[in-house]
């Protein structure tokens, strides 16, 4: 059932997409010799909280008729990752903390990598301190608001089971979506080669 106002067809959408970068994430790890566990029906919990976030974010900086930019979508994404933590690592793997390892971080990589899809950004081209700073930060966020969502999907064996209205941000969860915004659009500046008259 979707967040009043989305059509199951959305959901499913982008239920879809988050199954893809999951995907993506299996097949990284796989290449590292490491395997990561999640629920078949994250993507299905990850598009219900991405709408949630979204339209709730979108409450505060849209007005009707305009369409949410790419950095919003961007941090919403990652935000939604968060809220969630899909993925579980391998119980039976230590890890040894003085690699530089994206995948040593898998929630927090795929917070990025989704986010990476709406607004480029070069998180391939910072160092590994900046790239591990981002991700201990993003593992800080904390976005109570859709906690009823992510308890009703754990309640009903990985379904959401109810129609949810759209959630109210606190202003630290607004904050935390502004940042995001902001460091997204930021970033993706630095993909503009600098001009010669410069």
């Amino acid at each position: 059932m979707p967040i009043q106002g989305r059509a199951d067809d959305e959901v499913a959408l982008r239920a879809e997409f988050f199954k893809h970068v999951l995907g993506l994430m299996d097949k990284a790890a796989a290449r590292r010799g490491r395997t990561l566990f999640y629920h078949v029906g994250q993507p299905e919990l990850l598009a219900h909280v991405y709408f949630a976030l979204h339209d709730a974010f979108k409450s505060f900086y849209l007005r009707d008729g305009h369409l949410s930019d790419s950095a919003k979508r961007a941090a919403v994404s990652c935000a939604t990752v968060i809220a969630v933590a899909p993925i579980h690592p391998n119980p039976n793997l230590t890890v040894d903390p003085n690699t530089d390892d994206d995948i040593d971080y898998p929630n927090p990589f795929l917070a990025a990598r989704c986010a990476a899809t709406y607004l480029s950004h070069p998180f391939e081209k910072k160092s590994w301190d900046a790239r591990r700073r981002d991700y201990v930060g993003y593992t800080g966020l904390q976005f109570a608001c859709v906690d009823p969502i992510i308890a009703d999907w754990e309640a009903n064996n990985g379904r959401v089971t109810q129609a949810w209205l759209v959630p109210k941000l606190s202003p630290q969860e607004e904050a935390s979506l502004c940042l995001l915004a902001n460091s997204f659009q930021t970033a993706a500046l630095f993909q503009v080669p600098q001009q010669s008259d410069r």
